[in-house]
């Protein structure tokens, strides 16, 4: 049996090289956004420099998924925005029907790449979401404002959010989950674990553990319930200007129905402990 991920979770889709400004490969075309202060918001940075991660890009035709570094910039009235997605650089205009603002909007270019932001007043980071004209390439994942790696604190801080992330369709269906993310980040040991669950279910629905990786985290996320299997890899990027955030991608596959199925997605978290 698949499960199913609702169409309202997902904020749009991603990639393809029509429509873009520059053109090339890897990541050489993104540069990290740092917080450098409790200012540095989503919102602010997006006009002022940019924001930067990583998204997760899904491949329908190849059923295969990837982690991209990314960087999203936006014109001061938020109608246009500009996003790298490795060395490639699109340019998309916001639509009439979902005019651009500093908390979100609906973007399109003219060979119907489209993409999507959202974020929360005074968050350092939001979920971005772009699709190519064809649909045949999404991704999905989170920019922000990035901490610096040398002001990563020296405690143990407990992140709570939510998580999402869809498959590529098969004959059947898509598979994919979402629900709540809680991580537990260790900076003197360098040490992650974390439990992701869909609703309130108590047995949870994946086990996280990684580590600290520059000024980030990296992991394997072992799902394992009635309809899904796998390992997936999760990578992260602290947001804000002492890590008050946590969010970042998650890419590989699962078993689904007796079918191999790439998945993407994203979690998005906040610091919950004290000394946030």
């Amino acid at each position: 049996m698949y499960r199913h991920v609702p169409a309202g979770l997902l904020i749009l889709g991603l990639a393809a090289c029509e429509g873009a400004v520059g053109g090339g490969g890897g990541g050489d075309g993104v540069t990290p956004q740092f917080a450098d202060s409790s200012a540095d918001v989503m919102t602010s940075k997006m006009v002022d420099g940019g924001v930067s991660g990583a998204l997760a890009e899904l491949n329908v035709l190849s059923n295969s998924s990837r982690k991209r570094a990314a960087m999203l910039e936006a014109s001061e009235d938020y109608q246009e925005v500009f996003l790298t997605i490795g060395s490639t650089r699109y340019q998309l205009k916001a639509t009439q029907f979902q005019p651009g603002s500093e908390n979100g909007g609906l973007y399109l270019d003219a060979v119907g790449n489209t993409a999507t932001f959202l974020t929360g007043s005074g968050d350092y980071s939001g979920v971005v979401q772009f699709t190519n004209g064809s649909g045949a390439v999404i991704a999905l994942g989170i920019l922000g404002a990035e901490t610096p790696e040398a002001n990563l604190p020296d405690a143990t801080l407990t992140y709570d959010g939510l998580f999402q992330f869809v498959g590529a369709p098969t004959q059947t269906a898509a598979a994919g989950a979402n629900g709540f993310a809680e991580i537990t980040v260790d900076f003197v040991s360098g040490g992650v674990t974390g439990d992701f669950r869909e609703g309130l279910t108590p047995d949870g629905f994946g086990v996280l553990t990684g580590q600290v990786a520059g000024n980030g985290i990296e992991g394997d996320l072992v799902v394992s319930n009635a309809d899904l299997s796998g390992t997936l890899n999760v990578d992260g990027t602290f947001f804000g200007p002492a890590a008050e955030e946590l969010g970042g991608t998650l890419t590989g596959d699962v078993t689904a129905g007796g079918s191999n199925v790439a998945v993407m997605g994203q979690f998005k978290t906040e610091c919950i402990a004290l000394g946030c």
